[in-house]
């Protein structure tokens, strides 16, 4: 990874689970100041265009957070993921990060299915996702939607 970083400038991106958000965050980056204190948040677009902070501004790197969230459809067997930072409380206000897919979640009645959605910014300043079941810890498969 540290040869990869050297020679490229930044870290390469799996496509799994540990996807990276984007390009790691630079020392100069909106998203994290000089000082390794968030200056914005970074959290998901949830219903209604609301967007719901994970990781806090004034969170100190390294740091991690998560929150369960489930689906809001009968039978729903994946759930999209946009990502972005900002402090609005609309995702309109906010700068989106990138579109997440979490796949192959059994066909349950909405709100059943209990899902672990994780973000952490690394001392590197790299920005991972995860998502795991709340009830087994298993990671789940994530997909980036890549732009054409």
């Amino acid at each position: 990874m540290n040869i990869l970083r050297a020679l490229f400038g930044k870290s390469p991106k799996p496509l799994c689970v540990g996807v990276f958000i984007s390009a790691p965050v630079e020392l100069n980056s909106p998203m994290v100041g000089i000082d390794g204190v968030c200056v914005e948040s970074l959290g998901i677009e949830t219903s209604g265009d609301v967007f719901t902070p994970l990781i806090r501004k004034g969170s100190r790197i390294p740091c991690r957070a998560d929150e369960i969230f489930s689906t809001a459809a009968h039978s729903q067997t994946s759930i999209q993921i946009n990502v972005f930072r900002g402090d609005k409380g609309k995702v309109a206000e906010t700068y989106p990060l990138g579109v997440y897919e979490i796949i192959d979640i059994p066909p349950l009645p909405p709100g059943q299915p209990q899902i672990h959605v994780g973000f952490e910014i690394t001392r590197m300043r790299d920005i991972y996702m995860s998502a795991e079941w709340e009830s087994t810890r298993e990671k789940m498969k994530i997909r980036k939607y890549l732009k054409e």
